[in-house]
C-alpha cells in the first residue's frame, strides 16, 4: 500500500512540475460543509476503532494474565504430584520390608520345605487352614497394596508429563498474545494518529470555512470565484528571502533526518541571518492558516489569487509568526522570522511549498495537498542550488 503512494505521489509530483497552474474543481461553501460531514463520520468511525481496540487489548491482557495464574498453578500441582510420588515411593518401600519381615518372621524352611510358625499352632485342622487363609490374605493384601501404590505414581508421572505439555502450550498462547497485544498497540498508535490528523483536519475546515464566511462569500458562491474577488491580486511571485541561498530541491530525495528516500514536497531555503532572516509573503494573499505540529514546528499558509488563478503557499519551521489568521498581506509584508522549530529540521531555513488551489479549501488532507503540490522554481526565480541572491527580484 506504501508503495502505491508512494507510486502515487510520485506521478502527482511529475505532473504538478509540468501543468502548475492546472484548476482545481470550484466548490461552493456548500460544497465544504458536506466535505466536514464526511470527515467528521470518518472521525466517529475511527474513535470507535479505537474504542474496539482498547477493549481487544483489553481482553488480550486478561488472557495473559489469566495464563500466568493458570501457569502458577500448573508449577504448584506439579510441585504437589513430586512431592506425593516421594511419600508414595517410601510407602512402598516401607511396605515392602514390612511384608518381608512378615514372610521372614512366619517362614522357616526344613528339608527344602517350609512351615509357617503360625501355622504349627494350630489347635486343629480347621484352626490350621484358617491362619494359612490369614498369612495368604496378608501377603496378598500387601502385594496389591504395592501395585495400586506403583499404579499411583505411573499416574501422577503420567499427569506431571500432561501438566509439563499443558505449561507449554500456555506459553505458546502466551507467546501469540504478546505479538497479537503489540499488534493492537500498533494498531491502537497508528488509529490515534489518524485521529490527530482528522481533528487538525475538521478545525482547519472549520476556520477556513468561517474565514470565508466572515469575508462574505456566499453559501453557494464558488470559493474560487469569491477568492479572486476578495484576495488581493498579483501577477506573480517573489523570493521569501531578502538575502538567501537554497538548500534542498523539490521532489524525491534522501532524507536528513530519517536517511530514507522520500517526498520533499517543498523547496528549502536559508540565509546566513539564521534567526535574524525576515521571511516575507511571496505574493499578495491572505493569512488562511497558522499552526505548530511537532514535524514542521511554526507554519503559515497563505491563499493568494495570481492573475485569476489561486494557489497556496506554505511555510514551515519558521521562529516566530508575526500575522494573524484572515489578515491580507502583500508580497511586503513579513509574516514571520526564519527559525529551526520542529524535529524534521538540521538547522534554521524556511520549508516553502507552493501548491495548486485553496489548502484547507479545495482540499484539506495532507496527502492531497502533497499531490497539489509543485515545484516553486516552476513560478519563483531562484537561482541555482547554493548560488546565493540579494534582493527578492532579481532574475538569475
Amino acid at each position: 500500500m506504501k508503495r502505491l503512494l508512494n507510486f502515487v505521489l510520485i506521478i502527482a509530483f511529475l505532473l504538478s512540475s509540468f501543468f502548475p497552474v492546472l484548476m482545481v474543481k470550484a466548490e461552493t461553501i456548500s460544497d465544504l460543509r458536506r466535505k466536514l460531514e464526511l470527515i467528521e463520520q470518518e472521525e466517529k468511525e475511527n474513535r470507535d476503532k479505537i474504542h474496539l481496540t482498547e477493549s481487544e487489548i483489553k481482553n488480550t491482557k486478561a488472557g495473559i494474565s489469566q495464563i500466568y495464574i493458570d501457569m502458577d498453578n500448573i508449577s504448584k500441582e506439579i510441585r504437589n504430584k513430586e512431592q506425593e510420588i516421594i511419600e508414595l515411593n517410601q510407602l512402598i518401600e516401607d511396605k515392602d520390608a514390612e511384608t518381608k519381615e512378615l514372610m521372614k518372621s512366619l517362614q522357616l524352611t526344613t528339608g527344602g520345605s517350609f512351615y509357617l510358625e503360625y501355622i504349627f499352632g494350630a489347635d486343629d485342622i480347621t484352626d490350621l487352614i484358617y491362619r494359612y487363609s490369614i498369612t495368604e490374605q496378608l501377603t496378598r493384601h500387601n502385594t496389591d497394596l504395592i501395585n495400586e501404590m506403583n499404579d499411583t505414581i505411573e499416574l501422577n508421572e503420567r499427569k506431571k508429563v500432561e501438566l509439563a505439555n499443558k505449561r507449554v502450550e500456555l506459553n505458546r498462547k502466551q507467546d501469540r498474545l504478546a505479538v497479537q497485544l503489540n499488534s493492537l498497540s500498533n494498531t491502537k498508535e497508528k488509529l490515534y494518529e489518524q485521529e490527530r490528523e482528522l481533528e487538525d483536519e475538521i478545525k482547519n475546515s472549520r476556520a477556513v470555512i468561517q474565514m470565508y464566511i466572515d469575508a462574505g462569500c456566499g453559501e453557494y458562491e464558488k470559493i474560487n470565484v469569491c477568492a479572486n474577488r476578495l484576495l488581493p491580486p498579483d501577477t506573480r511571485f517573489f523570493r521569501p528571502l531578502m538575502r538567501g541561498y537554497v538548500t534542498s530541491e523539490f521532489g524525491g530525495r534522501i532524507s536528513p533526518i530519517t536517511g530514507k528516500y522520500q517526498i520533499h514536497e517543498a523547496i528549502d531555503v536559508s540565509s546566513s541571518e539564521r534567526l535574524n532572516a525576515r521571511v516575507f509573503a511571496v505574493a499578495n494573499g491572505r493569512v488562511a492558516k497558522i499552526f505548530y505540529d511537532i514535524f514542521g514546528g511554526n507554519q503559515i499558509v497563505l491563499h493568494h489569487n495570481i492573475n485569476g488563478i489561486t494557489y497556496s503557499s506554505s511555510y514551515a519551521h519558521l521562529h516566530s509568526v508575526h500575522v494573524k489568521e484572515g489578515q491580507t498581506v502583500t508580497r511586503d509584508t513579513v509574516i514571520g522570522m526564519m527559525g529551526s522549530t520542529g524535529i524534521y529540521t538540521t538547522g534554521p531555513h524556511v520549508h516553502l511549498a507552493i501548491s495548486r488551489g485553496l489548502r484547507y479549501t479545495d482540499y484539506v488532507s495532507y496527502t492531497d495537498y502533497v499531490a497539489m503540490s509543485f515545484n516553486p522554481r516552476n513560478v519563483i526565480n531562484f537561482p541555482p542550488f547554493r548560488q546565493k541572491w540579494h534582493d527578492r527580484v532579481t532574475r538569475y
